[in-house]
């Protein structure tokens, strides 16, 4: 008997947003165990960063795809472009007037100050919980129809964005259905969340619109144990069966489609994603620079590969930093490839860069795919950290904290003495631990939880 679901995801291909990526893992893995998911999603157009598509790639699950209201903040950025001297206006007002100018100054200062403040509570008011928000009445009134026409008795929503998760605080309390709340990233203390997009008020906003999803959702799913705790600890009332740790993975399939794969003859570091929050390549530029003129690495036997969202860091031009860290030549910069020739890439490197700083609870979803490409794996990362864990764990990398350039430029030196010597900049193999993090294994265990949830099948 085939048991039906509703997935409520914000991301879906063809988003080139990694949110899009456990969605597809999670249906691909479960459809073939008797579960049959539809996704409700919003149109292609909203998508900032579209991924191109095999047209031959059969289609996973019926995709109900709606409108969305656009943000006022979209208009407020559009407002700052095109009127670029307000801001600065007050700055210019005021006029010296021998013992007067001090006390004006500081009075205008802090007229300035307050109205900053006061905008700044007024964004972070737009941003609950996401700027995805003008997507809640279609999807909720989309998913209220298939829920009824399909008789789905299950729905799964993933965050972020969190305003899945509101859509499915309204579906369950107007629809019969069990309700799963798959938690990806923090939602309150989420240390990537700009601090311009926050206010005392809008913090707390947040926190009662999580305790609402947590109070009436049947389970919530958390892709780390250091998340599930953290929850566990933050609402110590709700039962214990409704925490559980289903981490991201990686589709062995996809990496046994690809063939075989030649690395390159130079040794070849590759950073596949985006240098978005405070992800940056200053560090791994910094050491690469230190090895260079140390000669350890000659010029000749170097390159590096930004695959992705790479063109700026933090405001900076990558290309700029390249450039100062005397490294042009060396670094290419591609921008975003097919998701086949992305996989393909980081089978062609040595060593695969990973960025995850300020993300204690959390792991990058890359991390999974770089564990199932077979890469030495050097992850930017504070020690005490779920990727840390993982790449201990896994046995397959070496950890680096960030913005330590002298133990990344001994890194980059060990695994390249290593695949000169071996061939290998470290142990690859697909080990069991390894395996454990595979969708085939991964999905056995999801369908479990849902069979338990809704009755349906059991693997």
């Amino acid at each position: 008997m085939v048991q039906k679901v509703l997935m409520v995801t914000h991301s879906w291909p063809p988003d080139a947003c990694v949110g899009a990526v456990r969605p597809v893992n999670i249906v691909r893995a479960t459809r073939t165990l008797g579960w049959q998911t539809t996704i409700l999603t919003v149109q292609a157009r909203y998508y900032r960063y579209r991924q191109q598509q095999d047209d031959n790639e059969p289609a996973l699950a019926q995709v109900a795809r709606t409108s969305c209201i656009p943000h006022p903040l979209e208009l407020y950025r559009a407002a700052k472009k095109w009127l670029p001297g307000a801001s600065r206006s007050a700055a210019c007002a005021h006029v010296s007037r021998g013992g007067d100018s001090t006390t004006r100054t500081n009075s205008r200062t802090g007229v300035r100050s307050i109205a900053s403040r006061i905008r700044q509570v007024l964004v972070s008011m737009l941003n609950i919980p996401d700027e995805q928000l003008g997507w809640l009445p279609f999807a909720v009134w989309r998913g209220r129809r298939l829920i009824q026409r399909q008789h789905i008795p299950c729905v799964i929503t993933t965050g972020p964005p969190f305003s899945a998760h509101l859509v499915g605080l309204c579906l369950c309390l107007v629809c019969p259905v069990r309700w799963v709340a798959e938690f990806r990233d923090p939602w309150v203390g989420n240390l990537q969340k700009d601090l311009s997009m926050r206010s005392a008020f809008a913090d707390r906003c947040d926190q009662w619109l999580e305790a609402s999803v947590i109070r009436h959702a049947d389970r919530v799913f958390c892709v780390t144990e250091s998340m599930s705790k953290m929850f566990q600890q933050r609402y110590p009332n709700e039962p214990k069966n409704k925490w559980v740790t289903m981490p991201n993975g990686f589709d062995e399939g996809e990496f046994k489609s690809l063939g075989s794969v030649v690395q390159g003859e130079r040794f070849t570091i590759t950073y596949v994603g985006g240098f978005n929050y405070t992800r940056s390549p200053q560090t791994l530029l910094l050491a690469l620079q230190q090895v260079v003129k140390g000669g350890a690495i000659e010029k000749t036997d170097l390159h590096v590969r930004f695959i992705g969202i790479c063109r700026s860091a933090g405001g900076r031009s990558v290309e700029e930093m390249i450039k100062e860290s005397g490294l042009s030549g060396l670094i290419e910069i591609v921008d975003l490839l097919p998701r086949k020739q992305a996989l393909k890439a980081m089978q062609e490197a040595h060593v695969l860069l990973l960025l995850a700083n300020e993300q204690p609870l959390q792991i990058p979803g890359k991390a999974y795919e770089y564990l199932a490409a077979g890469r030495w794996i050097l992850a930017e990362t504070e020690e005490k950290s779920a990727t840390a864990d993982l790449i201990r764990d896994a046995q397959c990398g070496e950890v680096v904290e960030p913005g330590d350039v002298e133990r990344m430029a001994q890194a980059i030196i060990r695994s390249y003495r290593a695949t000169r010597a071996y061939g290998s900049a470290g142990f690859t193999e697909m080990t069991d631990r390894r395996l454990t993090y595979s969708w085939e294994a991964l999905g056995a265990s999801y369908v479990e939880h849902l069979g338990r949830l809704c009755g349906g099948p059991v693997s």
